[in-house]
């Protein structure tokens, strides 16, 4: 009993750090580019140095934490879920990209982050504690 309840407690807390890491990430990225604007090559440091990089320090901040999330992350899973979640940020920010910022993607960028998402969930089926499949030597 007291066994179950520790493990269900784990797997909370794997829960959380899978979702700051993705989240801060998402964050930091998101932030970084509206700090930046359409600003380019040497622009952006002069853009840097009229404005309090405030959002600029926030967003690196947050990348700090979702590298910090993920180091964390990677100390109780193994590598090929940790790599989930990172396969998850690419989305995350994308999809982002498109709802906040207003960006635009093709049909076939679409279907690309459409077949990441296949790739993540086919790995994730094997990610309920059981070993991935080896193979054959």
């Amino acid at each position: 009993m007291q066994r179950e309840r520790a493990h269900r407690v784990r797997g909370w807390r794997i829960t959380l750090i899978m979702f700051s890491t993705v989240a801060f990430a998402v964050v930091g990225i998101i932030l970084l580019k509206i700090s930046m604007g359409r600003a380019s090559g040497y622009e952006i440091s002069i853009h840097a140095m009229k404005s309090p990089p405030i959002m600029e320090f926030v967003g690196v901040g947050c990348l700090v934490i979702a590298a910090l999330s993920y180091t964390l992350l990677l100390r109780f899973v193994p590598l090929y879920v940790g790599q989930l979640v990172a396969s998850v940020q690419f989305g995350a920010i994308v999809l982002a990209g498109t709802l906040v910022l207003g960006e635009t993607l093709s049909i076939l960028a679409w279907a690309g982050i459409g077949l990441i998402g296949i790739g993540i969930a086919l790995m994730g089926a094997v990610s309920d504690g059981d070993e991935p499949p080896r193979m054959s030597k």
